[in-house]
């Protein structure tokens, strides 16, 4: 980090001082957009009366401004500083999402609104990413852990609000809205002074700092293939349960909500992994459990032991992405802007090719082999980590 920054965390248990618990609500209130937007795009279609092909555009376009933002961010925080940035963003975020919200809009409205509100996401999950890697220091493993751990539980509650908010007088754009009114109360409490985030000057510039290392590469790749598999299983994981079991597509859907449930449980209780155990060994086994947890789901017909199987899959998933983006900081010199820019872009572009790799293969083979993919990006995952490991953090002698 630069020498304008020092970290609040001496060991690896994270600190939750006031700036810190607002980074952890402006995600969660990003992530509940995200879970609504995909929950709602099924009843945007209908009200449109468009094609399968042109709903999925808003998707594609979603992911394509969400990479755009993401190396936009360091930018941002470099010129305007990370507090700054994220006031600015999470304003044009609002601005996006409510106008995506305006009954009667067509298409190629609400396809340019989903690539304009991914963009400024990505802006306000990439400074808050790096602020927590800077902020915490040597406790950033258990930080992003808690943090994706909200993230997951709004995984489990947009969709369901959204969902149930659609069969009422609201609709469904007023369980979306939800993120709006949960931005607000952030920046609400935040207050007028957004020095605390970060400040012009104080990020790391190429000029400054030279490239990002060769080994932040490779953890990019590693996190990049596991995001792949998690949203395979996210995007297509319905599928799988109705092939597997012959359940209805309803019935199949509680099922994916037991795995992101699996998810939400894995990082609740693993954050004190995280602080007990070496981190990169804790990465490895989760990894390695994952594939086997995923094998035995995928080989299960049986619905209610298939349940049980999604939640422990889920759970096994749980520490692997915020285990996979700290390794992305530790590897980066200190160069955390940049480090979180470029893990949002892989992974956002992860969210969009890894799920479309496996729909095409669908057109080849059946949808139950093709989801040999997800054990496939996971086995690459661990291999990468295994062959280029990244130094664990200093403990301090207390902790030792």
């Amino acid at each position: 980090m630069s020498g304008a920054e020092s970290a609040v965390a001496t060991g690896t248990r994270p600190v939750h001082d006031k700036v810190t618990l607002l980074a952890y609500a402006g995600i969660s209130s990003w992530s509940w957009f995200v879970y609504a937007f995909g929950a709602c795009l099924a009843l945007l279609r209908d009200q449109q009366h468009s094609s399968a092909a042109v709903a999925g555009l808003h998707g594609l376009f979603f992911a394509i401004g969400g990479v755009i933002g993401a190396i936009a961010a360091p930018h941002a925080a470099a010129r305007l500083g990370r507090g700054l940035t994220l006031r600015l963003s999470i304003l044009g975020v609002c601005l996006a999402i409510a106008a995506f919200l305006i009954p009667g809009l067509g298409p190629i409205a609400t396809i340019s609104l989903a690539f304009v509100t991914c963009f400024f996401g990505n802006l306000i999950m990439v400074s808050s990413n790096a602020f927590i890697a800077s902020h915490q220091g040597t406790a950033t493993a258990g930080a992003l852990t808690e943090s994706v751990s909200f993230a997951a539980l709004m995984g489990l509650l947009a969709p369901l609000l959204t969902g149930f908010l659609a069969g009422t007088v609201f609709g469904w754009r007023s369980g979306v809205a939800v993120s709006i009114v949960m931005f607000i109360v952030v920046e609400t409490i935040r207050g007028a002074n957004t020095k605390g985030f970060g400040t012009a000057g104080q990020v790391i510039t190429r000029k400054q700092g030279g490239a990002l290392p060769t080994l932040t590469y490779w953890a990019l790749i590693a996190a990049m293939c596991y995001v792949g598999a998690e949203f395979c299983l996210d995007f297509w994981g319905v599928q799988l349960i109705h092939d597997n079991t012959g359940m209805s597509d309803a019935t199949s859907a509680r099922g994916l909500a037991v795995f992101l449930g699996g998810i939400f449980v894995g990082r609740l209780v693993g954050t004190k992994l995280t602080e007990d155990l070496p981190t990169e060994r804790l990465l490895r086994v989760c990894i390695a459990l994952g594939i086997v947890m995923f094998v035995i789901t995928w080989l299960c017909h049986a619905t209610f032991v298939l349940f049980v199987l999604l939640f422990l899959t889920g759970v096994s998933f749980a520490l692997i992405y915020p285990l996979s983006a700290a390794r992305i900081f530790r590897s980066s010199n200190g160069l955390n802007d940049r480090a979180a820019g470029a893990s949002l872009a892989f992974t956002t572009a992860a969210i969009a090719l890894a799920p479309f790799a496996l729909e095409s293969l669908t057109g080849r083979i059946s949808v139950h082999s093709a989801f040999l993919l997800v054990p496939i990006l996971l086995a690459v995952s661990l291999l990468v980590v295994i062959v280029r490991p990244v130094a664990e953090p200093v403990k301090m002698p207390s902790e030792q």
